[in-house]
């Protein structure tokens, strides 16, 4: 039985340059940064030769982790950057409690939006005043704010 969300994993093509957006701009805090290269790690993930580093980040109020994943072997494939229609992609939503704010913000530290904050209509039954917007990481991972009203 399912109890909760422990975390959202993310490939990552350079992890220095990761740690720089997720650490540097999101302010998140390494929990756990290492080197595996087990036999049963490539067995669950079902990649013969897994080779990876990874870092569990925690980051500000949030209690599921976010786990940013390297290969080292085999190669990384890149794909083309997903969209919010693309099947089988996934984006990590944040929620804040300004998202004009927290978007002027990300902005001052250089990151692109794809979209500027959109507000659901006040009166919208289930999704009256959500704001939301997308942008994303620097390996073009679908990341989303989201205000919530109270």
């Amino acid at each position: 039985m399912l109890k909760s969300l422990h975390h959202v994993g993310v490939i990552v093509e350079d992890m220095d340059r990761s740690l720089a957006f997720y650490q540097g701009t999101l302010g998140g805090t390494i929990g756990l940064d290492l080197l595996m290269d087990l036999p049963e790690f490539a067995a669950g993930v079902a990649i013969p030769g897994a080779k990876v580093r990874i870092v569990f980040m925690q980051l500000p109020a949030m209690s599921a982790a976010l786990e940013l994943i390297q290969y080292s072997s085999p190669a990384q494939k890149r794909t083309a950057p997903v969209s919010s229609d693309t099947l089988g992609s996934v984006h990590v939503a944040f929620q804040t409690a300004d998202i004009k704010q927290t978007y002027d913000w990300l902005i001052g530290k250089g990151v692109h939006f794809i979209s500027a904050p959109s507000a659901f209509p006040a009166d919208h039954p289930q999704l009256g005043g959500i704001k939301f917007c997308y942008f994303r990481d620097p390996d073009g991972a679908l990341l989303e704010l989201i205000e919530v009203p109270q």
